[in-house]
């Protein structure tokens, strides 16, 4: 914990970073902070990755989504978290509350390269189960085309879309692309394969989304409720960020805390006041939009983590 009133936060955060080339997890009190930190410890640490964990900029029991551009940056700063090293990764207060999906969602389900033998079919098959959408053209993350004996796709775990070119019942080749212009960047030798998006959208995990939505919420008429029948067909509808975990059984939620559990944590002393002042501001938010019987809401204890768990986590 940092409480030295005379110093700046950036400066007190180098004076510990810059001593030793570990991985370190900061924990601002919001997301004008996590700027501000990511900008001023940019030029006084020796640390050559400093990333803030995006927010997901809309309000808790929103019935709007996160911007697709803010899941692409979140998920790829998952996935390249863990093979990083002299890493700092800034997070907001808010941030650090919401449950996110298990370590083993982003975690590649297998890799693949420019040897590897698969029929074509099969591989279009593997997409599909992930959770990917079938379009003309790859502009966007969770899609992908088919032309000829070539598949584009577009995955969060990269920065651009992959094309993998098939020759008979082999990979023959692996780029990069610009989604923009359609047009190759580089050749690479191998990539790893996982979900989609934030949502598995495998006929398994759907089925489970399903079965729990109905022991849920089994007060509600399922056919009066609109996302509910889009998520089970398979579709992404505002709002479906307060139902990731029905996708997944129950206790397997985690947080980023979670996810980085390998990195030095620090913090400040107005941290766990920050904690406690936003638990309160969620209680609100649940107050405010529940009693909706066409959009029923998880309790709050089902979507994000108790003060006491965070404060747990950090100390």
């Amino acid at each position: 914990m940092l409480d030295k009133q005379n110093y700046s936060k950036a400066i007190q955060i180098a004076e510990i970073v810059n001593k030793k080339k570990n991985n370190y997890l900061i924990i601002s009190d919001n997301a004008n902070d996590a700027m501000l930190l990511e900008n001023e410890l940019t030029l006084i640490t020796n640390k050559s990755d400093i990333n803030i964990f995006p927010d997901r900029e809309i309000l808790p029991y929103d019935k709007f989504s996160t911007n697709i551009s803010l899941i692409k940056k979140r998920n790829f700063l998952l996935n390249r978290a863990y093979a990083k090293n002299n890493h700092l990764v800034i997070v907001s207060v808010q941030n650090i509350f919401e449950f996110i999906q298990p370590k083993q969602f982003f975690l590649s389900n297998q890799i693949y390269t420019n040897k590897t033998e698969v029929k074509f079919h099969d591989f279009i098959l593997v997409l599909q189960t992930l959770g990917f959408n079938k379009v003309k053209k790859v502009t966007q993350l969770n899609e992908y085309a088919v032309r000829g004996g070539i598949v584009d796709f577009y995955i969060s775990r990269y920065e651009y879309p992959i094309r993998v070119e098939f020759f008979d019942n082999n990979i023959e080749e692996i780029r990069f692309f610009n989604p923009d212009t359609q047009s190759s960047i580089r050749t690479i030798n191998k990539f790893y394969l996982s979900h989609a998006g934030d949502v598995p959208f495998d006929q398994e995990s759907v089925n489970l989304f399903v079965s729990r939505w109905r022991e849920y919420f089994d007060k509600y008429d399922e056919r009066k409720c609109h996302i509910f029948n889009e998520l089970k067909n398979q579709i992404l509808s505002d709002g479906y960020e307060n139902y990731i975990h029905l996708f997944f059984n129950k206790n397997e939620m985690s947080n980023v805390i979670d996810h980085l559990n390998k990195f030095k944590i620090i913090y400040f002393k107005s941290t766990k006041d920050k904690i406690f002042n936003h638990y309160d501001y969620l209680q609100e938010r649940f107050d405010d939009e529940s009693g909706d019987i066409c959009r029923p809401i998880s309790e709050i204890k089902d979507c994000y983590f108790h003060p006491k768990e965070l404060t747990k986590k950090i100390i």
